[in-house]
């Protein structure tokens, strides 16, 4: 042997290198069709799920995937059935089937608990597993049938939706197989990708089922003005399919009056901006319009919009219904305060003779018979009177008309006052009254002094009528639960009959009383605490009650008031009677008053008041004549009826404040009388320049303190020496109503209805104040015949006047 040739041993070793390096290629190779057999598994399953729309869909491609890829020959898919907390086969894939048909049957009918065979503990792991011989594994209850199959190896790797299993896949092979740890990561990387596809499924699921069982309108509209995409519910409510919707821009079913709105709103929406309830019309298939409420949101990168729209058509629809009922309601409120209004004026205007009268009456030194009668007169006019104010006050409140005033006065002449009033009711009753008033309260405060002396009346009054033996008390004091020095708290107890505790709820109510019997009994029309409630609480504060049957009572109310600066209070002349006459003014204190009233019984009725007030008094009958003597005359004050003939009291006042402005004069104090009880006339009164106003009927410490607040002169009245006035009226009076027939007669004969309801205006206003009731019912029916140009109806009351006065002069 040469030394060139390689020795034996070098043969050999190099043999054995290149046999290594041939079984290390051969693993690679192996090592890389294992991989590619991997990789090709994960695309097939990547590209199925893909491809399906359900992994129910998808279970059949999957389980073929792995089988063929990865060399197993039977593959199932097992899922959770949460409503029985067990595993259930949907799905068996092998090859080739015929082979195993009765492993494939077993299969599909069993079911696993969790942590029973291979699916079960799985599940129960959350993990992969590997069994090398199933024939050989304790828990495998279908090894019979896998012997039966030749089946040996088996793998199972779980299906994960978040952190919960809901699912697992297991394959199975005739070979006896060792775990291989790569392929078990694969696989559990491919149950994750699973999972994932079916978290995505069912919410796509959810979405989808909300957006087709939604109630509301859903859409998907474009910048471009169309909708790409619309629930059911748009076809349940138009009428229109979805199809018919989307093939036209959307604008075109908008209502015409509603595309600029529409359009605006689209420009905001594409700008960036929200939608949020507006309102537009769409046409449906019928030719109606159905009222949608939109809320919208846009997508600026994919350049749509996502909007949520509500048929709100029924309740536009019951709007609609209740603003016409609300209007209607209001009509009928506004008629009624007209009526109401009207009736005041009717009413009141009478009632002022009448009441005047008989406290004139009362004065003129009668006969005990005949003070027995004004007696009576008195309490039934007084009783009226009360009544047609609380309904008046009544129905300000409820119709919200009712205002407070806000001036300064004082608290300790509000309580003295109604102590006053008070006073007569409680000694005829043998009733104590007490008042006490703590003294942190502030005396000077700001509010309204009448309305706070009508609820103090109307308890006190309550408190008296119902209590038959003890006392009655008004206490006044800070209320506890404010630091407000002007919040206080009113309390008004007895030693009366007491409320039941199951009347105590609704004693507040209009026209409530505690026993069916008590306006029998006491009288009332349970109007008094409705009134003093509302009254509260435009005061700001709150009324309540604490009784019980037989105890007596106590009614709380608060309230809250501005607190005042006390004025400094001017030097009062002393009235002693300069003049000779007791009780008048000195000279330098006399006023100048003049008096526009068209009613004769109210012209007397203020002269006696103010007869032997020791002020000239001047008359004017109507506002001409009352703008006449103005301008002619220096009065220091005027008191103005609104309603007169020739010119009303508002046109007169604004022509006297005209003429003081042209002569730089200060303003005369002009107050105004009127007949109505809401505030809007009174309003009214006051935009036309008047100062104040008095509310007919006027009452003898009303008049007294109107001129004394508006002279600043005292005004003594005295109320006797008027009863032969009024005695010697009553022939004057019925012998001009024998003359207003001759002008009735006379107009008659010319067609002048405008006289004839003047006059039965006249008679209507004031036949009740001289006690003939008849004739203030012919002048009322006289005058809406004439409105109604009735000549027959006319000729009839004449004939029923005559007869009247007939009786009279009899």
């Amino acid at each position: 042997m040469s030394a060139d040739q390689p020795s034996l041993a070098a043969l050999t070793e190099e043999l054995v290198r290149l046999r290594m390096l041939v079984a290390t290629l051969e693993q690679q190779a192996r090592e890389s069709a294992r991989s590619e057999r991997r990789l090709l598994a994960r695309d097939a399953v990547t590209r199925a799920l893909a491809e399906s729309s359900s992994l129910e869909h998808a279970a059949p491609r999957i389980l073929r995937a792995i089988c063929e890829t990865l060399g197993w020959e039977v593959g199932a898919l097992w899922v959770v059935e949460q409503h029985v907390n067990l595993l259930r086969c949907v799905e068996v894939w092998n090859s080739p089937p015929a082979k195993f048909g009765a492993f494939e049957t077993a299969t599909r009918a069993q079911t696993f608990p969790r942590g029973a065979g291979m699916p079960g503990r799985v599940w129960a792991t959350s993990q992969p597993a590997w069994i090398p011989d199933v024939t050989r594994d304790e828990n495998f209850p279908r090894a019979a049938m896998a012997i039966e199959a030749g089946l040996r190896s088996s793998l199972g790797f779980p299906i994960a939706a978040g952190n919960e299993v809901v699912g697992v896949m297991e394959f199975f092979s005739r070979e006896i197989r060792e775990p291989d740890r790569e392929l078990l990561e694969m696989l559990a990387a491919l149950g994750s990708q699973i999972g994932q596809f079916i978290e995505r499924k069912h919410a796509e699921e959810v979405l989808d089922r909300f957006f087709t069982l939604s109630l509301d309108m859903l859409a998907i509209a474009g910048f471009d003005g169309r909708f790409d995409r619309l629930n059911p519910a748009w076809q349940r409510v138009l009428g229109y399919t979805v199809e018919e919707l989307t093939a036209s821009p959307f604008l075109d079913f908008v209502h015409p009056d509603d595309r600029a709105a529409t359009q605006a709103e689209m420009q905001k929406l594409i700008t960036g901006g929200d939608t949020i309830s507006f309102e537009n019309r769409y046409r449906a298939r019928d030719g109606s319009y159905r009222w949608m409420l939109w809320t919208a949101t846009p997508f600026a990168r994919d350049e749509l919009i996502y909007a949520a729209a509500r048929d709100i058509t029924d309740r536009k629809l019951a709007e609609e219904r209740i603003r016409r009922l609300k209007e209607a309601a209001e009509a009928a409120n506004r008629a009624k305060s007209d009526f109401l209004a009207h009736m005041s004026h009717e009413m009141r205007t009478p009632l002022t003779a009448i009441i005047g009268t008989s406290e004139l009456l009362d004065q003129a030194g009668l006969s005990a018979e005949q003070q027995r009668y004004v007696g009576s007169l008195r309490r039934a006019s007084d009783h009226l009177l009360v009544l047609i104010n609380d309904l008046l006050d009544l129905a300000k409140v409820e119709s919200g008309s009712m205002t407070l005033e806000q001036v300064p006065f004082s608290l300790g002449e509000i309580l003295d006052k109604t102590i006053e009033i008070a006073t007569v009711a409680a000694r005829e009753k043998g009733v104590a009254l007490r008042c006490h008033m703590a003294p942190d309260v502030p005396n000077r405060i700001v509010g309204d002094p009448n309305r706070l002396r009508q609820v103090l009346l109307n308890l006190v009054g309550n408190a008296i009528k119902f209590t038959h033996r003890g006392e009655v008390a008004i206490q006044v004091r800070q209320d506890c639960n404010s630091a407000d020095p002007g919040a206080l708290q009113f309390a008004v107890s007895d030693t009366g009959v007491g409320i039941p505790e199951d009347k105590l709820s609704f004693i507040f109510e209009s026209f409530a009383q505690a026993h069916a019997s008590t306006s029998r009994e006491y009288g009332g029309t349970g109007l008094g605490l409705a009134i003093s409630k509302n009254l509260v609480e435009l005061m700001g504060g709150r009324i309540w009650v604490e009784s019980a049957a037989g105890s007596g009572s106590t009614f709380y109310f608060t309230a809250r008031f501005g607190v005042a600066l006390r004025p400094c209070e001017a030097a009062q002349a002393t009235v002693t009677g300069h003049s000779g006459q007791p009780g008048f003014p000195p000279a330098e204190q006399q006023r100048k008053i003049l008096v526009a009233e068209d009613s004769h019984d109210i012209r007397f009725v203020i002269e006696a008041y103010l007869k032997n007030s020791g002020h000239q008094v001047e008359f004017a009958a109507n506002g001409a004549i009352a703008v006449e003597k103005f301008r002619s005359g220096r009065y220091d004050l005027v008191l103005m009826d609104v309603q007169m003939p020739v010119l009303d009291g508002y046109a007169a006042t604004r022509l006297m404040r005209a003429w003081e402005k042209e002569r730089q004069l200060p303003p005369t104090p002009i107050v105004a009388l009127t007949a109505y009880a809401f505030e809007s006339e009174n309003e009214k009164a006051m935009a036309a320049g008047c100062t104040s106003y008095l509310a007919k009927p006027i009452r003898f410490a009303a008049l007294r303190e109107a001129v004394e607040n508006h002279v600043g002169a005292s005004c003594q009245i005295h109320e006797t020496a008027a009863a032969d006035r009024l005695a010697a009226l009553v022939p004057g009076y019925l012998a001009s109503r024998r003359e207003d027939l001759g002008k009735l007669q006379a107009a008659l004969e010319t067609s002048d209805y405008g006289l004839v309801a003047e006059v039965g205006h006249r008679m209507s206003g004031t036949g009740g104040a001289y006690g003939f009731g008849c004739i203030s019912e012919i002048g009322d029916i006289l005058e809406r015949a004439a409105k109604q140009r009735n000549a027959g109806e006319i000729r009839a009351q004449m004939a029923r006047l005559t007869s009247f006065l007939d009786q009279q002069r009899a």
